[in-house]
């Protein structure tokens, strides 16, 4: 436990109480804090002073002595050596004197400096360490200032405060569209409010900059998509959940791979959002596999009859997942890459990784190239 000082009367009370005792002023955990290191700091200026002052006594001390044997004429005294000595003894203790209060002196700026930190004034901070940036024990801690003080760190700083500002928000119950596309318009300006002024800032990382003009894109795409939330209900969600995806995989990266500072009390609203772009992630991985699996190999004539011709191609499961069924759409193009026909290869069922199978479909038309999509249903979900 230990004391403070209370804002209002100044007596000195526990930082364990909730508020004065005296006068009822109340303690939040900020005035604690505050009232804590003003107590420290004036117990290192009282420790400096002590320092100082027993350093004097002790000159004085010696000077007395001096005196003293001066005056006594039976003592036989080699003034030369007591002089040396004497300036000696005064050297050494202002040598010491300065060293303590070096020391001292440091620890409070770097006490200092740590309280801008906090308070996210990196360049104040860095202003303050400047001194002492080549120490050993100071030179980390200046580093990731000047980090967080460049415009990578600038960027991650407000991302971290629209991020906690947005789900800090509280919203009304939605009675109607109106109400729904307010909370949701409000949600995403929460964020663009602090990152938006990074629009037209171009990062030296080319990964870095890709992904912070890919975010604020996202949260452009999710205020976007509420403009025709109640024309178009189904579009405009899907646009969202889309958008949202593209957010969680950006959120992700930052979270993983920078000092994005967050308050623990956010950690489980974080961790939401890495599950979900791992979900992400592996939606993507399939999808890429699927496309590699149905443009593996051309579609072969394997008969031409009567005004029809028949196609197939031979697809391999390279998945590590079994399909329901599995099947593809296929467009028919012309030269010019016209869509000339529309048809479906059928399905392939209880389609196990690493099998091949064949799907093949019939058209009356004469295509020069295909475009395909495959439609399916994994096994289990």
């Amino acid at each position: 436990m230990g004391l403070m000082k209370c804002p209002d009367c100044k007596s000195e009370v526990s930082d364990r109480l909730d508020a004065c005792p005296k006068c009822g002023c109340p303690f939040t955990e900020e005035i604690k804090k505050e009232a804590l290191q003003a107590e420290e700091q004036k117990v290192n200026d009282e420790e400096i002073d002590e320092i100082t002052q027993e350093q004097n006594t002790k000159i004085i001390n010696q000077q007395n002595e001096i005196e003293e044997t001066d005056n006594n004429p039976s003592v036989n005294i080699n003034w030369k050596k007591v002089k040396i000595g004497v300036i000696i003894v005064v050297i050494a203790a202002i040598v010491i004197g300065g060293i303590v209060f070096a020391l001292n002196f440091k620890k409070m700026q770097i006490n200092k400096a740590n309280k801008l930190i906090e308070q996210t004034q990196y360049s104040e901070a860095l202003k303050v360490l400047e001194k002492y940036k080549d120490d050993d024990d100071v030179k980390k801690l200046y580093d990731d200032t000047a980090y967080m003080a460049s415009d990578e760190g600038q960027f991650l700083t407000a991302f971290a405060k629209g991020l906690t500002q947005r789900w800090e928000l509280d919203y009304p119950d939605e009675t109607d569209a109106a109400t729904h596309v307010k909370n949701y318009s409000n949600s995403v300006n929460a964020e663009l409010n602090e990152i938006g002024k990074f629009r037209d800032v171009t990062f030296s990382d080319n990964t870095f900059n890709q992904k912070v003009h890919d975010y604020i894109d996202a949260l452009d795409k999710q205020l976007k998509s509420l403009d025709y939330y109640a024309t178009d209900t189904a579009r405009s969600q899907a646009d969202w959940a889309s958008a949202y995806k593209q957010r969680s995989l950006i959120i992700k990266y930052f979270l993983n791979n920078y000092p994005v500072k967050i308050d623990d009390k956010y950690a489980d609203i974080k961790n939401e959002f890495i599950v979900d772009a791992n979900s992400v992630e592996a939606e993507n991985k399939l999808k890429d596999e699927i496309n590699n699996m149905i443009n593996a190999g051309p579609f072969e004539l394997v008969e031409d009859s009567y005004g029809y011709k028949t196609y197939k191609r031979n697809i391999t499961n390279t998945t590590e997942y079994t399909f329901e069924y599995f099947g593809l759409n296929v467009q028919c193009l012309d030269d010019s890459k016209n869509i000339i026909d529309q048809e479906y290869t059928g399905q392939i069922k209880s389609f196990a990784p690493g099998q091949t199978a064949t799907l093949e479909f019939t058209t009356d038309k004469s295509p020069s190239s295909f475009n395909v999509e495959a439609e399916y249903s994994i096994k289990g979900e």
